[in-house]
């Protein structure tokens, strides 16, 4: 909490006069007395001083008595400590949300979640779990930011979500605090946001921010939050972001998902990407989606087991791996049955007219296995698709 003290000691007016600073001096002497009572009476005479202290107890070298430096790092904890819980409190009770008390990067933080009451309580654990990072989001998010303030955070901020990472290995999961430094990381910088810090975001997601996402208020603040780091999300993170803005219906998801609609992607990203246009795409994204009314490639086969009637699943193998056989009795889906519901979704019409086994999925749009067909009647399949195409489609899109 260094840093919060530092940013908030310049309020206070002048600093204290060279008698108090001499006194002050000598008491962190005294620290290292031989006597425990007089080492007791150091201390407390310090901790009463408060924040005229600090610089004192800062400047204590490495190279002090090991009692000095212990207790000096000890009281100058606890000052900071104090002077947080009351900035935090003075903070919460202010209706004005515009004044930061000197707690860096509220500025920032407030212009993209707000600030309630719920927004501010995010924002400590923010300062109180990473209060450095915070530091650097005041100065990258001011008017005349450097570039090199820039590159400091994202610097800074790789390195702590490295750290993170290697602490999930000890069991210790990033707390509410760290993510929404995270967060807040990307959303400031105006660049892609480094696949580490991304991949911290896409593991608290995953654990639902230490529950906080299934509280009414906190999930409203981390949606904003998550929906400022989507578009800047690496393309090796595409399938986790795509995911995550399924589960919390964040429409920029669909920024991910039309640069997803490639060759370069395996088949279960582009079916992520056909999920998120169904659900955030509108009727441009058809075109786009044209090409693949020719791609049979199969994405999900379905195999109708005797004589019980088991169903088993099987998805279709990493690239360059064999592909597996296709029987006639497999129910199928192809590339080009996920072009085509979702096309038919854009243009707010009723899939159930090419598969008539259609049903709409809460998350994803449609449930896929309800658009499987017979693997031998792809040719009947591929007719309407055609059908559909020449009522639908302008010429260019035919093709």
């Amino acid at each position: 909490m260094a840093i919060v003290c530092a940013a908030t000691t310049s309020l206070c007016g002048q600093g204290p006069d060279a008698p108090v600073q001499q006194h002050i001096a000598q008491l962190v002497g005294q620290l290292g007395a031989t006597d425990f009572d007089s080492r007791e009476q150091a201390t407390a005479e310090l901790l009463s001083q408060g924040e005229v202290a600090l610089p004192r107890l800062r400047a204590v070298p490495n190279s002090a008595p090991y009692e000095v430096r212990h207790r000096a790092r000890l009281i100058q904890q606890q000052i900071e400590d104090d002077k947080f819980r009351m900035l935090s409190r003075s903070f919460l009770l202010d209706l004005d949300g515009s004044k930061s008390y000197g707690l860096p990067g509220w500025d920032r933080y407030r212009q993209l979640v707000g600030s309630t009451r719920t927004c501010k309580l995010l924002f400590l654990d923010m300062i109180r779990q990473q209060p450095e990072v915070a530091q650097l989001i005041e100065l990258a998010s001011a008017e005349n930011a450097s570039p090199a303030a820039a590159s400091s955070l994202a610097k800074l901020a790789s390195m702590e979500a490295s750290r993170l990472r290697d602490e999930l290995y000890l069991l210790r999961e990033p707390k509410i605090g760290d993510s929404v430094a995270m967060l807040m990381v990307a959303a400031t910088l105006s660049s892609q946001t480094p696949v580490e810090i991304s991949d911290i975001i896409s593991i608290s997601e995953r654990r639902s921010f230490e529950g906080n996402i299934h509280k009414e208020g906190y999930r409203n603040c981390l949606r904003k939050l998550l929906g400022a780091w989507l578009p800047k999300t690496h393309v090796a993170m595409a399938p986790a972001a795509m995911d995550c803005a399924l589960n919390y219906d964040l429409v920029e998801g669909s920024e991910i998902a039309r640069r997803c609609l490639t060759a370069n992607f395996d088949y279960d990203t582009r079916k992520l990407a056909f999920y998120c246009l169904a659900r955030f795409g509108n009727e441009t994204d058809v075109e786009r989606i044209a090409p693949f009314l020719e791609d049979r490639a199969v994405v999900d086969q379905i195999a109708i087991g005797a004589p019980m009637g088991e169903v088993h699943e099987s998805n279709t193998p990493p690239p360059f791996a064999p592909a597996e056989p296709v029987s006639g009795n497999n129910l199928v889906v192809r590339i080009n049955d996920l072009a085509l519901v979702t096309s038919i979704l854009l243009l707010g019409e009723n899939p159930q007219q090419v598969f008539p086994r259609y049903e709409e999925h809460d998350k994803l749009g449609f449930f896929i296995h309800s658009l499987a067909s017979p693997a031998d009647a792809d040719v009947e399949q591929q007719q309407r698709i055609d059908q559909w195409k020449q009522r639908h489609l302008p010429p260019s899109s035919k093709s």
